[in-house]
């Protein structure tokens, strides 16, 4: 049993001892394939930038360093892209600034691509991000990104496993590609902001870069250029931009009559088309409250067809307190029956500031309700403001709700 048990003892040595001596091997055999990547240059070399205006270089680098215990990445680098822009991918580049955007505060660019603002998140100036961005230019960028690249300082930056040869395996070529694309351009602003709001084929490209050159080179021709070209668009949020822009009366005015299936502009879903209706009938009221148009639109919109209740119809009641209406108050107590909430609410809101003691007793109902709603506080609140114009002061005078008359308060009274 013995030596047996000498025998077992000693296999267990042997194995001990070979498996000590391979694990001794290995480490240094890293040891010294660390040593020999540390002390490996890196991969440099330039390459002139193509139909460059000035003579410049792109820089294209590459560094190979230890990322784990048994683990090697090869860090690319291309650059420099001026303009101070960052672009990485949605999650991933929040992550690498900190959740609090600590390190670049900047808030995020929207270009008016939805699969690109989707996709890429992207910090810098608006008028240089937008005059980077041609089509040709996204769509590299979108590909650079779900691969991994990010552009920091100045710099496309890829982070890949293990030792590799970014000129034998193509990362060179791809991050080069993008960043030549940005650095061509680079340039007057003004000139690429007029070639996006034109001829991008994207229709909220065109708004945004439309919206940028007349709020940042409004006395510029290209200005003045786009807005001519682009009145004639068939995209409505980019008219309806431009009638805004020139207070344009005629076209807000066709917009609201607009119906979901005229062919004069691109189609567009119902619920988007009551939305730019309803910015086209703020506007409207903004630019001319007088107008007759006005007053005539806002009248046929406060009263809501049956079955088709809309925003639109919230936004015509609002707007009732703006417009010289000669039913206003008729119009509004009407609102208070209406058989949607939001209306009803609308039309609460507009007594608050138009109406007067004949309004009290319906805004009464509505507040005296036993449960709690928006509709019962702003009914509290607008009967308040009604009392105060009337010239109710601090309670001493308060409406008797039931004839809507001036009375004495009967706690005043005592």
């Amino acid at each position: 049993m013995t030596g047996v048990l000498s025998a077992e003892a000693a296999m267990a040595i042997v194995a001990f001892a070979i498996f000590t001596a391979i694990g001794l091997f290995l480490r240094k055999h890293r040891q010294k394939a660390h040593a020999a990547l540390d002390a490996a240059p890196p991969v440099t070399y330039d390459q002139p930038l193509p139909d460059s205006p000035e003579p410049s270089e792109l820089r294209y680098r590459s560094s190979v360093k230890r990322s784990g215990k048994n683990r090697v990445t090869t860090e690319i680098f291309v650059g420099p892209v001026e303009g101070d822009v960052a672009i990485g991918a949605h999650g991933f580049l929040e992550r690498l600034w900190g959740l609090g955007q600590t390190q670049d505060p900047r808030p995020d660019v929207v270009v008016g691509d939805p699969a690109f603002d989707g996709e890429i998140v992207i910090k810098g100036s608006e008028v240089t991000v937008l005059a980077l961005l041609s089509p040709d230019v996204r769509r590299l960028i979108r590909r650079v990104v779900s691969r991994g690249w990010l552009l920091v300082d100045n710099t496309w930056q890829l982070e890949a496993n293990g030792r590799i040869d970014p000129r034998a395996d193509g990362h060179f070529d791809a991050g080069g590609e993008v960043a030549r694309a940005m650095r061509k351009n680079l340039g007057d602003p003004v000139r690429r902001l007029f070639a996006r709001a034109t001829s991008d084929p994207l229709p909220g490209v065109r708004c945004r870069a439309l919206g940028l050159l007349i709020d940042h080179f409004p006395e510029t021709p290209e200005a003045n250029q786009a807005i001519a070209h682009l009145s004639t668009d068939r995209d409505l949020a980019t008219r309806l931009r431009i009638a805004r822009t020139l207070a344009d009366l005629a076209t807000l005015v066709e917009i609201l009559l607009l119906l979901p299936d005229q062919s004069s502009f691109d189609p567009l879903p119902p619920a988007q088309l009551i939305e730019l209706k309803v910015t086209a009938l703020e506007s409207l009221v903004d630019l001319a409250p007088d107008d007759p148009r006005t007053v005539e639109l806002v009248d046929a919109f406060a009263r809501p067809q049956p079955g088709q209740v809309h925003a639109l119809n919230r936004a015509a009641i609002e707007s009732l307190a703006l417009v010289p209406h000669p039913d206003r108050e008729a119009l509004l107590l009407e609102a208070l029956d209406a058989p949607s909430e939001m209306l009803q609410l609308a039309g609460i809101n507009a007594l608050h500031s138009v109406g007067t003691v004949a309004a009290v007793p319906e805004l009464a109902r509505f507040r005296d309700r036993l449960l709690g709603s928006k509709t019962k506080t702003a009914a509290a609140a607008a009967i308040v403001a009604i009392q105060f114009r009337a010239g109710a002061v601090d309670g001493g005078l308060a409406i008797a709700e039931a004839g809507g008359q001036l009375a004495m308060h009967p706690d005043a009274a005592d």
